[in-house]
C-alpha cells in the first residue's frame, strides 16, 4: 500500500512538471506553431502520469473493490501523445517542407488513435459489442421471416468483436509504429543542423525522447505485443525513469541551451522554484524525523517548534542564496547564453579593427547562438556605397535606394516586410529578398548610417523573442562603434603605408639628384634641393658629357606630390638620353620637348633650363625653356639674366627653341634657381623676392660657390622665420675660379 501511495505521488509530481513545462513554452510565444505543437505533446505527456497517479489512489485509497473501467477508457486519451509526437517531428527541428503545403493534412495521423479511442470508449468489451442487436429476442419473436437478417447480423458483430479484441491487443503496434517514424525524422533533422547551438539543443531533447519512449515500450508496449514480459513493479519503475528523463531533459535543454528559446528570466524561475522546492522538502523531511527523534527523548515540547522555526530563519535564505549562486554557475555561465555571448561578442568587436575579421565575427556569432539561416552585414564606404562579401562575390549597394533612405531613420530593428510596406520603389529590395532577409537592423552612429545587419529566419522557424530583440539592440549600437574604429584604423594604415610609400619614393628620387658635384681647377660647380613635401617637382642634375663638357639642368615641374615626382624621372630620363646624342641645347630640349608632351597630358608640363659648360674655354651654351632666369654676375657689370629659349616644355610638341653662347671670366659665378626661392613667404605672406635673391648674391661674391649657395640659404631662412612653405626649394652655383 505504502509502494502504490509513493508510485502515485510521483507519478503526479512528474506529470505535473510536465505539465508546467508545456505551459512554459506555449506562454513564451502562444503564436508560434512549433511551441503550440510542443505544449500540446508535452500536455498529454504529463496527462499519462497524472491520470495513473490518480488511478492508483483511487484503489490505494478505496477499502472495496471499484471499477476503475470507465477511468481506463478516459485514461487512453493520454495515448494522443504518439501522434502529437509525430507531428512534433514534422516541425522540429526543422519544418519539412510538404508540412508547409498541407498542413491540415498532417492531422491525419490522429486518425487512428481517434477511432481507437471512441471505440474503447463506447464499448468496454468484445461482448458487450455483440450484445447491441438483441438477435434471440428477435428470432423468438419474427420466427423464421428474420432469421437469415439475424445471421448476417450476428456474423458482423462477430467479425466486429474480432477486430475489437485484435485492435485492443495490437493497437500498440501503431504507437510503436509511430514512435519510430517520429525518432527517424527527429534524427533526420538533427543530422542536416549546423548550428552548434542547435545540435546541442536538438541532440539532448532527441536522447531524452528516445530514452523516455523507449523504457515505455519496454514497459507496456512490447508485452501488449507479446515480445517480452514485464513485471508490474518493474513497470513501475520503468515508467518512472522514463518519466524522469523526459521531462529532465526538455527541462535541461531549455535552461542549458534555451530549448524554444526560452527566456532567460523564465528559465531562471524554473531552476530557483525547484531549488526552493528541495530546499523546502528537505527542510519539512529534517524537521518531521528531527521531532520524531527527540519526542522520543524529550517529550513533546513548544520550545522545539521555536527552535526548528528559528533555524529556519536562519538558514532558510543563507542556504537559498549558496544554491541559487551554485546554480548561476552551472546553468547560466554557458558561452551560448545570451549575457555571456554579448559580453564576449562585445569585447571581440571592440579590439577587432579589421573589417573583414569583424563582419566574419558578428555574422558567424549571431548565426550560431540565435540559429540563424543567414546573416550578412552591409558596411558603409567612404563614398557611400554599401557592400557585403557573398562567398567570392561582392555585392554593392546604391545609397539611394530608398529602403536604405527608410533605414537612416530608423532608430531600431524593422521587419522586411514592414520595410516593403514603407518603400513605395521597389529597387534594391531584390538584393535583399535574394538574401532571404528578414530582419534588418541600422547601425547608427552619430547620426550617420555605418552599416545595416541583415538577418534571415530562424532554423527553426520561431520569432526573435524579447532577449533576441535586446542582444540585437545593444549589440547594434557596439557594431556601429566597432566599424567605425575599424574604418578609422584601416585610414590610419592607409596614411602609414602612403607615408611609407613616399618616404621610399622619396630615396629613390633623392637617388636621381646628383650624387657628387662635378670640380675642376678653373670652376666649381654646387647645387641644393628641399622639396616642400616628402617629394617634390623640381630637378637639377649634373651631367658629365666628356672630359671637357658637363651637362647643367634645372627644371620645375608643375604640381606636387607623387605625379610630380613621376613626371621628373620622366624628364631626367629623356635629358640623359638626348644629352648624350647631341650637345646642342636647342635640340636636346626639343627632344625632351617631344618626349614629355608625347607622355603626358597638356597640363602637365615643365619650366626648364639646360646649359653645356665647357671647362677648357670656359663657355656656357644654354637654352632656356621658360624657367627662371638664372642670374650671371660679372666683376663690375650688373647682373645678367639668361633668357634665350622659348616656351615651357611638355605643351606643344613641335615647339621652337633658341640657344645662346656666352663666355665666363674668372670670378664670374651664375645662380640657377626655381621659383620656390623667389615666393619664398615670411609670416607677413611677403615674398623673398628677385631683387632679395641679387642682394644676398652680391653680399657672398667673393666666397666660393658653396659659399654663395649657403649665404643665399640662410638669407632665405631668415627672411621666412620657419615659416611653413608650399613650394620647393632647388639652387645652383657655378663659379668660376
Amino acid at each position: 500500500m505504502t509502494v502504490m501511495y509513493g508510485t502515485s505521488l510521483v507519478y503526479l509530481a512528474l506529470g505535473i512538471i510536465i505539465l508546467v513545462l508545456g505551459f512554459i513554452i506555449l506562454k513564451e510565444n502562444p503564436r508560434q506553431r512549433v511551441n503550440r505543437i510542443t505544449s500540446v505533446m508535452m500536455f498529454f505527456a504529463g496527462t499519462g502520469p497524472i491520470f495513473g497517479a490518480c488511478g492508483l489512489l483511487l484503489q490505494a485509497s478505496s477499502k472495496v473493490p471499484m471499477d476503475l473501467e470507465p477511468f481506463r477508457r478516459v485514461f487512453l486519451v493520454w495515448e494522443f501523445f504518439f501522434p502529437q509526437m509525430l507531428l512534433f517531428s514534422f516541425v522540429f527541428p526543422q519544418e519539412i517542407k510538404w508540412t508547409k503545403r498541407h498542413p491540415y493534412l498532417v492531422y491525419l495521423i490522429f486518425l487512428p488513435h481517434l477511432v481507437h479511442f471512441l471505440l474503447i470508449l463506447t464499448f468496454s468489451s468484445p461482448e458487450e459489442i455483440r450484445s447491441i442487436i438483441p438477435l434471440q429476442a428477435l428470432g423468438d419473436r419474427f420466427g423464421l421471416i428474420i432469421q437469415p437478417v439475424t445471421i448476417l447480423l450476428s456474423l458482423f458483430l462477430s467479425v466486429m468483436s474480432l477486430v475489437y479484441r485484435f485492435h485492443t491487443n495490437f493497437f500498440a503496434l501503431v504507437n510503436l509504429i509511430y514512435i519510430i517514424l517520429a525518432i527517424g525524422l527527429m534524427v533526420w533533422g538533427y543530422r542536416r543542423l549546423k548550428s552548434p547551438r542547435l545540435r546541442k539543443q536538438v541532440g539532448l531533447v532527441l536522447w531524452g525522447i528516445r530514452a523516455s519512449v523507449g523504457l515505455y515500450a519496454i514497459a507496456f508496449i512490447f508485452p501488449h505485443l507479446n515480445i517480452l514480459h514485464t513485471s508490474r513493479e518493474a513497470a513501475y519503475f520503468l515508467t518512472f525513469i522514463a518519466l524522469l528523463i523526459g521531462a529532465g531533459s526538455i527541462a535541461w535543454a531549455m535552461i542549458r541551451y534555451q530549448f524554444m528559446d526560452i527566456r532567460l528570466i523564465i528559465r531562471r524561475g524554473v531552476i530557483f522554484s525547484m531549488a526552493s522546492s528541495v530546499v523546502v522538502g528537505v527542510y519539512l523531511l529534517v524537521y518531521s524525523q528531527g521531532k520524531r527523534f527527540i519526542t522520543g527523548f524529550l517529550g513533546g515540547s513548544p520550545i522545539l517548534e521555536i527552535v526548528f522555526i528559528i533555524l529556519a530563519l536562519l538558514f532558510f535564505q543563507p542556504i537559498l542564496s549558496a544554491i541559487e549562486k551554485l546554480i548561476e554557475r552551472i546553468f547560466m555561465r554557458d558561452r551560448l547564453d545570451y549575457r555571456n555571448v554579448l559580453q564576449d561578442l562585445s569585447h571581440d568587436i571592440m579590439t577587432t579593427l579589421d573589417t573583414a575579421m569583424l563582419c566574419e565575427k558578428i555574422t558567424s556569432t549571431l548565426r550560431e547562438v540565435m540559429s540563424l539561416d543567414q546573416v550578412e552585414l552591409l558596411v558603409a564606404h567612404r563614398d557611400g556605397t554599401f557592400s557585403l562579401h557573398k562567398g567570392e562575390k561582392r555585392i554593392f549597394f546604391n545609397p539611394q535606394d530608398e529602403w536604405i533612405r527608410v533605414l537612416r531613420n530608423e532608430k531600431g530593428p524593422i521587419g522586411f516586410d514592414e520595410l516593403s510596406r514603407r518603400v513605395g520603389n521597389e529597387k534594391g529590395l531584390g538584393k535583399l529578398r535574394a538574401l532571404d532577409a528578414f530582419l534588418l537592423i541600422p547601425l547608427i552612429h552619430r547620426e550617420s548610417l555605418s552599416g545595416i545587419l541583415i538577418l534571415g529566419e530562424k532554423i527553426t522557424k520561431t520569432s526573435f523573442t524579447t532577449e533576441d530583440m535586446t542582444i540585437l539592440t545593444v549589440l547594434s549600437n557596439q557594431a556601429a562603434i566597432a566599424l567605425e574604429n575599424a574604418r578609422l584604423y584601416e585610414d590610419m594604415l592607409e596614411k602609414q603605408r602612403m607615408e611609407e610609400e613616399l618616404s621610399f619614393a622619396r630615396e629613390i628620387q633623392k637617388r636621381l639628384l646628383p650624387h657628387y658635384f662635378p670640380c675642376g681647377e678653373r670652376f666649381e660647380l654646387v647645387g641644393y634641393n628641399l622639396p616642400s613635401r616628402e617629394i617634390g617637382g623640381d630637378y637639377y642634375d649634373f651631367i658629365v658629357l666628356n672630359e671637357h663638357e658637363i651637362g647643367i639642368a634645372i627644371g620645375d615641374i608643375a604640381g606636387k606630390g607623387i605625379p610630380a615626382a613621376l613626371l621628373m624621372s620622366n624628364l631626367q630620363a629623356a635629358l640623359r638620353i638626348s644629352a648624350n646624342r647631341t650637345r646642342n641645347t636647342r635640340e636636346v630640349i626639343a627632344q625632351v620637348n617631344l618626349h614629355i608632351a608625347q607622355t603626358t597630358s597638356a597640363e602637365r608640363f615643365a619650366t626648364f633650363f639646360y646649359g653645356v659648360f665647357h671647362t677648357e674655354n670656359l663657355t656656357l651654351e644654354y637654352t632656356n625653356a621658360g624657367h627662371n632666369y638664372p642670374i650671371l654676375w660679372r666683376s663690375g657689370a650688373k647682373p645678367m639674366l639668361l633668357q634665350e629659349g622659348g616656351m615651357v616644355i611638355g605643351v606643344m610638341r613641335n615647339a621652337q627653341y633658341d640657344t645662346d653662347r656666352i663666355r665666363l671670366q674668372p670670378g664670374d659665378f651664375l645662380v640657377m634657381y626655381t621659383d620656390g626661392i623667389t615666393e619664398a613667404l615670411n609670416s607677413h605672406e611677403e615674398e623673398f623676392g628677385e631683387h632679395r635673391l641679387i642682394q644676398a648674391a652680391e653680399r657672398a661674391a667673393r666666397q666660393s660657390a658653396q659659399g654663395i649657395l649657403d649665404y643665399i640659404l640662410e638669407s632665405v631662412i631668415d627672411f621666412t622665420h620657419g615659416y611653413l612653405q608650399s613650394d620647393d626649394l632647388t639652387l645652383v652655383v657655378l663659379k668660376v675660379k
